[in-house]
């Protein structure tokens, strides 16, 4: 009677299983390095396009106020005059028109605005007063239109003297409501870096 050798049957030694358990941990640690990579990643795209989403509502609004600034000075809550524009290097207050009014004819109010632009402790205030005249219990409504800003400028450039200017108006008392004809407005945030926008103002062109 034949016999036949039974095959050995191997199996993995100690040295091999270590070896096998190590490949496997260094795969999943990289593949959770690359996850957390993608997950960084997406994570700081988001933000950033939240930002840009912010700046870009913020300038929407900007915009469509410093464009449509017009030549109506006002009486301030102590009764003082004031000029169509006051500005300086960070902030700005000024008349627009074309503010539109919702309410039925029996609740109509003036379609012009006054506004202030002005930063304070990091954000961008956008003010508005329902008057334009002010009495001594007016007051404004405020928000803030951006935040996280590093840096905010004005400039404003004078259509007669071909001048950028820090401040406006200009000395000159016969000049005290003329308009500029240019305001620039620069922007600068930790993640954006500088942004500089020019708005055009119509009426104070020459």
């Amino acid at each position: 009677m034949s016999t036949f050798a039974q095959p050995r049957q191997k199996g993995f030694t100690l040295i091999e299983l270590v070896i096998a358990i190590g490949i496997f941990s260094l795969i999943g640690l990289s593949a959770r390095l690359i996850l957390n990579g993608i997950l960084t990643a997406n994570e700081v795209s988001q933000r950033h396009g939240d930002q840009m989403a912010a700046l870009q509502r913020g300038f929407l609004f900007i915009r469509r106020d410093f464009e449509q600034i017009i030549n109506r000075p006002i009486v301030d809550e102590y009764g003082t005059e004031q000029g169509s524009v006051i500005g300086i290097e960070n902030g700005v207050e000024f008349t627009r028109a074309g503010w539109s009014n919702p309410l039925p004819d029996n609740h109509r109010r003036s379609e012009l605005q006054r506004l202030r632009y002005v930063l304070e402790e990091g954000s961008l205030i956008r003010e508005y007063w329902f008057e334009l005249d002010r009495a001594s219990n007016t007051s404004a409504r405020r928000a803030a239109l951006l935040s996280d800003i590093k840096h905010f400028a004005l400039r404003y450039y004078d259509g007669k003297t071909k001048e950028w200017m820090q401040t406006w108006p200009p000395v000159d008392p016969e000049r005290k409501n003329d308009l500029p004809q240019v305001i620039e407005m620069l922007i600068e945030t930790e993640n954006m870096g500088e942004i500089r926008r020019l708005f055009s103002i119509a009426s104070g062109a020459i």
